[in-house]
């Protein structure tokens, strides 16, 4: 979960990794928790969450290429434009 609490995907933590929003810096447990840093310097602590955990909120969604976690408790409906990290072009998408 993030400070704004929203979980995140393996895939959204990899890509933040790729793209160095986040920088690995310790891991615990056999990567159970794993501390990294933000670009601005923070540091966070990620710990990995069986998906049986997870408050009934919370449900999987996928467009067929990629999944993201949504919150179901918003009111409004997700712009998949603003999915963080963001994503990169495929083909066939128009930049």
């Amino acid at each position: 979960m993030t400070e704004s609490g929203r979980y995140l995907t393996r895939w959204q933590l990899t890509r933040s990794f790729e793209i160095g929003i986040l920088t690995a810096r310790l891991s615990v447990d056999d990567e159970q928790v794993l501390l990294a840093e933000r670009t601005e310097g923070r540091t966070v602590t990620i710990v990995r969450c069986p998906w049986e955990t997870l408050p009934t909120h919370v449900e999987l969604r996928s467009d067929g290429t990629r999944v993201w976690i949504a919150d179901r408790r918003r009111t409004h409906p997700a712009n998949q434009a603003a999915v963080w990290p963001p994503a990169s072009p495929r083909v066939g998408d128009k930049v």
